[in-house]
C-alpha cells in the first residue's frame, strides 16, 4: 500500500473510531450535571385503572419504582411525602402477527395513561406509554410487564426533565 492510501486509511479509521465514540457516549446514560436530587422520599400509586387487564397495575407500580431508584436515584417509600401518581387509561391489544393460514399468532399490548408528580419542587403532568408483545397466554404476563417496563423508562425520563428544571434549593 502507498503512503498516501496508508494516510487515507488511517485517517478513515480515525474518523470511524471518534464518531464511534461520541455515538456510545450518547447512547450511555453519563450525565455531567448529575440527575437532582429530590430532597424527600417518593411514593408511587396508581390511582386510576380504567383497563381490562388487572395485572398491568402492579407491574407498572412496581417497574416506575424500580426505574426511578434506579436511573434518579431517589429514595422510594410506601409513605412517601412526594408523589407519582399513575392513571392507566387504556389498554390495546392488537394483532401483529399471523401464520401461514392468517391466523393471529403475535399479539401487542399497548397501555396508555397519564402520571402526575407532586413535591415540595412543584406538580407536573405528563403522558406515557408502554407496549409489550405476545405470543399467547402462556406469555401474556411476560408482555404486560415489557409494557409496564417501557412506560416505567418513560415516565423515569419525563421525571429527570422535570428535576432539570428546578431551581438549585428548595426552601
Amino acid at each position: 500500500m502507498s503512503a498516501i492510501g496508508v494516510r487515507r486509511w488511517s485517517m478513515a479509521t480515525t474518523c470511524v473510531l471518534l464518531l464511534g465514540g461520541l455515538l456510545g457516549l450518547s447512547a450511555c446514560s453519563y450525565r455531567a450535571t448529575g440527575v437532582v436530587p429530590l430532597g424527600e422520599p417518593l411514593r408511587v400509586v396508581v390511582s386510576v385503572n380504567q383497563g381490562r387487564l388487572v395485572r398491568v397495575q402492579g407491574y407498572l407500580q412496581d417497574e416506575v419504582a424500580a426505574a426511578i431508584e434506579r436511573r434518579l436515584g431517589w429514595q422510594i417509600s410506601p409513605t412517601g411525602s412526594a408523589k407519582v401518581e399513575l392513571h392507566i387509561d387504556e389498554e390495546i391489544i392488537s394483532s401483529s402477527g399471523s401464520d401461514a393460514r392468517g391466523v393471529t399468532s403475535r399479539w401487542t399490548i399497548s397501555c396508555r395513561g397519564q402520571s402526575l408528580f407532586t413535591s415540595r419542587h412543584g406538580n407536573a403532568s405528563g403522558q406515557w406509554t408502554g407496549t409489550g408483545h405476545s405470543a399467547g397466554l402462556t406469555d401474556e404476563a411476560t408482555a404486560l410487564q415489557q409494557a409496564a417496563r417501557n412506560a416505567a423508562e418513560v415516565i423515569t425520563v419525563w421525571l429527570e426533565n422535570q428535576a432539570q428544571q428546578w431551581p438549585a434549593a428548595v426552601p
